[in-house]
């Protein structure tokens, strides 16, 4: 007879399941308007133009990100999952904030799995209610905080998820082995989390450290008993270190965000992260003026400016060096968010000093310490507290949440908390110029320009949003000096080529149209641009063949058909035009202009028929004169006079001063 297994642990009558879904209802409210928030900042170099998402297979590719200093740089793992968001729904934001979502939903899970094993198994409490209670407020405070949004609704940070995710999975799988009769199959799955981390982020690396305190303070004793008991497990968690370093060494130093190019020296970084780690502390605590981010441009402060901070933190270390000498679980939860800050608020120095989504695990941690010592203190009467708290967070996270909402309002929102901010400046410029706003996105780009001269990027994007806001000749300007700093800028050259043209320089247009060619000879736009001012100087079978070549990169594009069938009617190639001029019509059906054209082409090769058959078609998707006119011709020739002049008719409707529909009519005489 097989023995019953018992019921989950109730709390006051509140069972597991109904603290998982309380998470759950609580992370939907905090986060039911980020759907289609739209993806920003780095999720363009990760998702938009990450060319290795683009299929699963074969793996290697998938496993081996882009060197841009992106999210994904020397993350395998967190690639791979937006690879598998890609094959099922391509670019559509809404998956991919789908799953953003679950993985901090599985965060959470796992924090209450984690906390709630860890005060029983050291005895913390009386009652295995009251560690579910913990736990539970824990989990409820920490998916509700507006902290969080930085690790959740900015899509890109995935990888901070994905990799607290396995650090929470390793204690959780440790912790198990601890009351387990069949421990090896719980250590093994520690294990396996640990090196799936270190593919997810760095900070997985702490994994073996927290176990290995976790296992001499609360378990062993001694490290003598560590290494007897269970030495080879702690060796497998510190091998995973060996792929670490691996991956950080083949990604060139993250792309050169890491030790060496981020223009602070050690001592100069350590100084910054005093103030850092006092102002993430601040934000745990009252999470008000949340920033997207801090930038680069930091004003390094100096060592008199930190000291109430460097004091603050002294007393912290002090007080964790205490507590884990007395083998305070506090304590040990204050070394977790230590060690998972370590590669980044340390004294080696990195090239972005401050990013809130680092506090993702470090907050719950910091949240269990405060849950322990007001249940401690008051019992359930803390939920007199907690109810109210999580409300206020569960609402700071939907207002935050709204800045999400588009990247317009997002860096907005970074410039007008921090003014000074060269890349957000930046970035809001480019994000305006993006939605045709170029001429509010000038100040912004200047201001940025100011701030942090010298950036290609920015030069780039203020001379663009000076070209269309009709500042052509300080366009032109700005573009020469992005070339200066960046002169493989194909884009640049390219756009630099683009507002010659428009000047009329056409000579020194054709130059760097034919500079861009050669630099990116597999980048249509380059192609088109050279064949159009080809075409304007006369030289029209030079143009063709760049036409053809654009139409041949980018056999999807209805607009490099057009302009080739276009070039070719100009040539008097009538059959290759009317072939191009199909395929353009094929590619988008309602090309009205394609259509038109082709109905010339056809008309010129004395296909009268399906000349007209195509005037009629182009004349369904949009009216005008030149097409009623010629398919008035057209019916001329067909031998069908009344409806040739009720098209001439139609096209006087649109444009009575239209002089070739006057001149059918004259041609058809006076109506019989």
């Amino acid at each position: 007879m097989k023995t019953p297994h018992p019921a989950p642990t109730p709390v006051g009558g509140v069972r597991v399941g109904w603290w998982l879904a309380a998470l759950v209802l609580t992370a939907l409210v905090a986060y039911h308007g980020t759907f289609q928030a739209e993806l920003v900042f780095d999720d363009r170099g990760s998702i938009l133009e990450n060319p290795t998402i683009r299929r699963l297979w074969p793996p290697g590719e998938v496993l081996s990100p882009p060197i841009h200093g992106l999210p994904v740089t020397g993350r395998p793992l967190t690639n791979l999952s937006f690879a598998f968001n890609y094959a099922m729904h391509g670019t559509d934001v809404r998956g991919y904030h789908v799953v953003n979502l679950a993985v901090h939903l599985l965060c959470a899970f796992t924090l209450f799995g984690v906390v709630r094993r860890a005060l029983v198994q050291a005895r913390r409490v009386a009652q295995p209610g009251d560690a579910s209670a913990i736990a539970g407020a824990t989990a409820l405070l920490w998916v509700a905080h507006p902290l969080m949004t930085a690790g959740v609704t900015y899509v890109s940070q995935r990888a901070e998820g994905l990799g607290s995710l396995f650090v929470l999975l390793a204690l959780y799988a440790w912790l198990r082995s601890l009351e387990s009769t069949r421990p090896r199959g719980w250590l093994g799955a520690a294990v396996a989390a640990c090196w799936l981390g270190v593919g997810a982020k760095e900070f997985s690396a702490a994994i073996p450290v927290l176990l290995a305190f976790h296992d001499r303070l609360f378990v062993a004793g001694s490290w003598r008993e560590v290494w007897r008991r269970r030495g080879l497990f702690h060796v497998a968690l510190v091998a995973s270190w060996l792929p670490l370093a691996w991956l950080i060494l083949g990604t060139q130093n993250r792309g050169g965000t890491w030790a060496g190019d981020s223009g602070f020296t050690p001592w100069e970084y350590t100084l910054l992260q005093c103030r850092a780690l006092v102002h993430y502390l601040r934000l745990v605590i009252w999470p008000v003026s949340l920033v997207f981010d801090y930038g680069r441009n930091l004003p390094q402060p100096t060592w008199a400016a930190v000291l109430p901070q460097a004091a603050v933190i002294a007393a912290l270390l002090g007080a964790v060096g205490y507590g884990l000498v007395r083998r305070s679980l506090a304590a040990f939860a204050a070394l977790a968010a230590l060690g998972v800050l370590a590669p980044t608020s340390s004294f080696v120095p990195i090239a972005d000093a401050m990013f809130e989504h680092r506090m993702y695990l470090p907050a719950a941690a910091l949240i269990v310490v405060v849950v322990g010592g007001t249940y401690r203190r008051f019992g359930h009467r803390m939920w007199f507290g907690v109810g109210p708290l999580l409300v206020a967070l569960t609402a700071g996270s939907i207002a935050r949440n709204a800045d999400y909402r588009t990247a317009v309002g997002l860096w907005s929102d970074t410039v007008r908390k921090m003014p000074a901010n060269a890349r957000a400046q930046g970035n809001l410029g480019a994000e305006l110029s993006r939605v045709f706003r170029h001429a509010e996105a000038v100040p912004h780009l200047e201001e940025a320009w100011r701030l942090q001269p010298g950036v290609p990027e920015v030069a780039h994007d203020f001379a663009v949003a000076l070209d269309f806001a009709g500042r052509r000749g300080e366009a032109i300007g700005m573009y020469r000096e992005a070339l200066r700093l960046a002169p493989d800028s194909v884009l640049t050259q390219l756009n630099l080529a683009n507002a010659l043209a428009e000047t009329g320089a056409q000579t020194e247009s054709i130059a760097w149209y034919t500079r861009a060619v050669a630099a990116a000879p597999q980048f249509a736009p380059a192609h088109t641009g050279l064949a159009r001012q080809l075409l304007r100087t006369g030289r029209l079978d030079e143009a063709i063949e760049h036409y053809r070549e654009a139409a041949r990169l980018s056999p999807a594009d209805a607009e490099a058909f057009f302009n080739l069938g276009d070039a070719l009617a100009q040539a008097r190639r009538l059959p290759e035009a009317i072939t191009a001029l199909r395929e353009a019509v094929r590619l988008r059906p309602d090309y009205a202009a394609a259509l038109t054209n082709l109905g010339n082409a056809l008309l010129l090769s004395q296909r009268t028929d399906e000349a007209a058959a195509a005037f009629r078609e182009s004349l369904r998707f949009a009216p005008d004169p030149r097409t009623h006119t010629n398919l008035g011709y057209a019916l001329v020739l067909i031998g069908k006079p009344s409806e040739a002049r009720a098209q001439f008719e139609a096209a006087l409707r649109l444009d009575p001063g239209y002089r070739p529909a006057r001149d059918g009519i004259g041609r058809l005489g006076p109506v019989p």
